[in-house]
């Protein structure tokens, strides 16, 4: 079985644009990339994550492919564009794919293009098409001239976790040489609206695995890396993946599809939970999901490993997010000399004492270990968990 490295990275969301100002984020704790959004169906209004820095648009080869879901995932290509752009000379296009994850795809763009039908001015040369999922991994195809397998997966909030245990499997298995993975996805009223409806939208900011959570804070972002048999200092170590089976939107109440991913994860990575140093929790801050994950992750891990959420630094990214956090979790092990720092659970608000024991991380904490791990589930009960790691092949 081939060994799968991690060649590049790339990433946009309310955290900052590049894996420096994610990083300073990560550490700090700012929550200044949150807004409220336009008034809700429900008349109320949403505290969302967006990426304030001005983006470029997609250039005039690319502009097809015109979204805000797009610019943010150009965006991040851009950071990766080296890693990308070698992988296709040294591989050949026809050896490098490109699977990525999208829930919204171009539901901003489908949201105005409604609202100006409906006053009788629809939008000239709008493209219905940009509204399909397969937009995203084509617009990224199309930037990198890779012409290997070209996904979108959209499974809700594992979407872009499931894009990168496929490119895994494809170059452990030889199918491919490289793949450029990740996910992106832009707000959308009718993605915040139905997030609404179902009662799911924070009163105010988030507060994962906190005693008076109540809901999500939904953002905005795109994270990409570059997968490649090709050794260097970072690898994709596992993934595992599971089906609840249990309800179209609420998790499994005893978490055992999310253990399962986890417990399969970790068996694909061939490491022992005692060898995680971090493990990035999915962490959405609604009482369904921290309950379930804390007795999951207790399960595996007893209260042996720190962890923590980011969705109160980016909001949760759906399709997104899987890339995001796994971009958070190599770019702390790309950091520090002989010890890796650890992202600290943010957020001034008493923790909830009656979940299952987990040992949330302190600001300052480092650890010894340079194995984490991160953990994303979704709607219809679909759980992934990825393992990444230093190699053999340098400090990164």
């Amino acid at each position: 079985m081939r060994h799968c490295y991690i060649h590049g990275m790339g990433v946009a969301s309310a955290a900052g644009v590049g894996q420096d100002a994610l990083y300073a984020s990560l550490l700090s704790g700012r929550q200044d990339g949150f807004v409220e959004s336009a008034p809700l169906w429900s008349g109320r209004r949403a505290t969302i994550g967006v990426v304030a820095q001005a983006l470029p648009p997609l250039p005039a080869r690319l502009a097809r492919f015109a979204s805000r879901t797009n610019t943010l995932l150009h965006a991040a290509l851009e950071q990766a564009a080296g890693a990308i752009h070698a992988a296709v000379e040294r591989h050949g296009a026809d050896r490098v794919g490109v699977i990525m994850g999208s829930c919204t795809a171009g539901f901003q763009e489908a949201d105005r293009a409604r609202a100006a039908e409906a006053g009788g001015t629809p939008p000239p040369g709008y493209r219905h098409d940009i509204e399909l999922m397969d937009s995203v991994a084509a617009m990224a195809a199309a930037y990198a001239g890779a012409t290997g397998p070209t996904v979108t997966v959209s499974t809700a909030c594992t979407s872009s976790g499931k894009a990168i245990a496929m490119g895994l499997r494809l170059i452990r298995s030889g199918q491919l040489d490289a793949v450029i993975v990740g996910g992106a996805d832009s707000h959308s009223l009718s993605t915040l609206n139905g997030f609404d409806c179902l009662a799911s939208i924070a009163d105010g900011m988030c507060q994962p695995f906190g005693q008076t959570r109540n809901g999500i804070n939904l953002g905005e972002a795109a994270a990409v890396l570059v997968l490649s048999v090709d050794p260097a200092p970072l690898q994709l170590m596992g993934a595992g993946e599971s089906s609840d089976g249990h309800h179209i939107s609420a998790p499994d109440p005893e978490g055992r599809g999310a253990e399962l991913a986890i417990r399969r994860a970790l068996a694909s990575a061939n490491v022992a939970p005692a060898e995680v140093g971090y493990l990035n929790l999915h962490g959405t801050a609604t009482v369904q999901n921290d309950e379930v994950e804390a007795a999951a992750v207790h399960r595996v891990f007893g209260a042996g490993v720190a962890c923590s959420s980011t969705k109160n630094l980016t909001g949760h990214t759906l399709g997104a997010a899987s890339a995001l956090e796994l971009v958070a979790c190599a770019t702390m092990l790309e950091r520090g000399d002989g010890t890796v720092p650890v992202i600290p659970q943010h957020g001034d608000y008493p923790r909830d004492a009656d979940l299952a024991p987990i040992a949330l991380a302190r600001p300052g904490q480092h650890s010894e270990r340079t194995v984490f791990a991160s953990t994303s589930f979704a709607f219809g009960g679909s759980n992934v968990c990825l393992v990444i790691g230093r190699s053999a092949h340098g400090h990164a």
